[in-house]
């Protein structure tokens, strides 16, 4: 009865608070199966009192536009996924396609019921379904995250919050705190997560599709096209429209070389201290999908010299760990295609925020978001040059 009981739990597990449940993790064999020719055959099921489905519906475009998979409704194909719509049900998705290598087909339930209506998490919920893992349970995330693996399993969390070592889906990208594969550092109470990179704590858990995320679909599913763009800034060929690159956040253009606004959103840095302040509401302008308006700019320094930034004042911006309501985002850090550090607060809760940020990117990307239904806010910052190169170790 005990195993009965314990099977149960682990394939059926409760739904967390915060809208991302336990989810089955199946052996090595059926976690690894694909849909078979990246196409992913769905059908709706359940009357909620709110209709999600023009929302999933956004999700699954966004996804076709950068990868090469493909969604197709259809109740009767022989590997299927059911969405759950009904009020009642959890928020999880089984991990991969129906079925298994060897003997793909069949039905899962895709449950989405008690999802948070955030674009990002149904989102993290299909990328479940095409095969991807938590970012958290990466087999290398102790290099980059402090877990404590005793309070794990005296709370019954490895479905959760265990090292997938099984994992086919994890090691194809850098490790990136702003996954939208990555729970945040409160999604339990009390917390058993943090990142090693205290400036990243906030990072953790926020639901814009960062973009790994989908590079690490198209690795997966090994999709191409049959030319290769000159993409630029770490942008490639983009498997959903294959006249042009996908880029990291900040660039833009058919090759990921142009800047922001048509180049009118460049600040042009000085030795002595400059100050702007973007103003940020959402608003949909067609191109932001996942549910948030990004304000970009470039500053840009003389070659050679050190760029310098200070976050003067946030107003109206909404200080809470996973930075989802508002937040900037300053390109500082050597590798610009991952995540660099959030920020919402300018208090003791990020205290890097507080102090010089300086860049070794030139130019820098800085943007401001919002999401949906966030009242508008506006972030304050200055920014220099200086003749002096950054010491590293």
């Amino acid at each position: 009865m005990k195993i009965l009981l314990l099977l149960f739990l682990v394939s059926w597990a409760i739904a967390h608070p915060t809208g991302e449940s336990h989810r089955d993790k199946r052996q090595a064999a059926k976690l690894s199966t694909k849909w078979t020719n990246g196409q992913v055959n769905y059908y709706f099921g359940g009357t909620p009192l709110r209709d999600r489905r023009p929302m999933i519906l956004n999700q699954m475009n966004y996804i076709q536009n950068r990868t090469c998979i493909k969604f197709v409704e259809n109740k009767d194909a022989w590997q299927r996924i059911k969405i759950d719509l009904n009020d009642f049900t959890s928020c999880r998705s089984k991990v991969g396609a129906p079925g298994s290598r060897s003997n793909p087909g069949g039905e899962e339930v895709l449950e989405v019921g008690h999802c948070a209506i955030i674009f990002g998490t149904h989102i993290h919920e299909l990328m479940h379904s095409l095969g991807i893992i938590h970012e958290h349970q990466r087999p290398d995330r102790d290099d980059k995250l402090n877990i404590s693996q005793a309070e794990v399993v005296r709370r019954g969390l490895q479905i959760d919050m265990g090292i997938a070592n099984w994992g086919t889906t994890s090691l194809l990208t850098p490790f990136d705190h702003g996954s939208v594969m990555a729970y945040d550092i409160n999604h339990y109470e009390p917390p058993i997560m943090s990142a090693k990179d205290k400036d990243s704590d906030y990072t953790l858990g926020n639901r814009r599709v960062s973009f790994h995320d989908m590079y690490k679909v198209n690795k997966f599913y090994e999709c191409s096209c049959p030319k290769e763009l000159p993409c630029q800034n770490g942008g490639y060929t983009n498997p959903g429209d294959c006249s042009k690159c996908n880029c990291p956040r900040g660039w833009f253009g058919a090759l990921c070389n142009e800047a922001p606004c048509g180049g009118s959103c460049v600040l042009q840095a000085k030795p002595e201290w400059q100050t702007k302040t973007v103003n940020t509401s959402y608003q949909f302008t067609g191109d932001n999908m996942d549910g948030f308006t990004s304000y970009f700019h470039h500053i840009q320094a003389p070659y050679g010299m050190t760029i310098e930034i200070k976050i003067e004042k946030l107003d109206k911006f909404i200080c809470r760990s996973s930075c989802n309501h508002n937040g900037i985002e300053i390109k500082y850090r050597m590798d610009h295609t991952t995540t660099n550090p959030l920020i919402c607060c300018l208090n003791e809760k990020q205290p890097f925020a507080q102090k010089v940020i300086s860049s070794v990117k030139n130019p820098t990307v800085i943007e401001v978001y919002s999401k949906d239904r966030t009242e508008p806010a506006a972030a304050t910052f200055s920014y220099r040059y200086i003749d002096e190169a950054i010491r590293f170790g």
